[in-house]
């Protein structure tokens, strides 16, 4: 398990002693490492552009939640128009990437101002994943 405290990223915590779910390779330790550590500098980022375009005026949980399933339900609308359309704003991206990236940044500065070590536990989550049967032992 690992042991949150400040770190030099600001994040509020800090990975120390953590196995990743069991990671055992190095180089692939070393990589989550990497990400996590980047991870959060982008966390970090996010949310001060988010509090920084007033976001974060207010703290309603359900209110956040409801933008990151609105920024899923526009990658759907997406996905039925066009998968391959370009976006208005970043046409060098299709529109249902980019709307994947907004769930993503809502998500993730989320995670940030409630201090939840959301880098470390998307490595544990994929690397328990790994170990489970195909689908999750569900029809889909």
């Amino acid at each position: 398990m690992a042991e949150f405290k400040n770190d030099q990223y600001g994040m509020g915590f800090d990975v120390v002693g953590s196995d990743f779910g069991g990671v055992s390779n190095p180089l692939l330790k070393r990589s989550w490492l990497h990400f996590v550590s980047e991870c959060n500098l982008l966390m970090k980022n996010i949310n001060e552009s988010a509090s920084g375009h007033g976001f974060w005026d207010t703290h309603n949980i359900s209110e956040k939640l409801c933008l990151i399933h609105s920024e899923i339900s526009e990658a759907l609308e997406a996905s039925r128009k066009d998968i391959n359309a370009p976006d208005h704003h970043i046409p060098e991206f299709t529109n249902f990437t980019v709307e994947l990236a907004d769930t993503v940044i809502r998500a993730l500065d989320l995670a940030y101002e409630y201090n939840l070590p959301i880098a470390e536990a998307i490595v544990a989550k994929h690397e328990y994943n790994k170990t489970r049967p195909h689908r999750h032992g569900k029809k889909f």
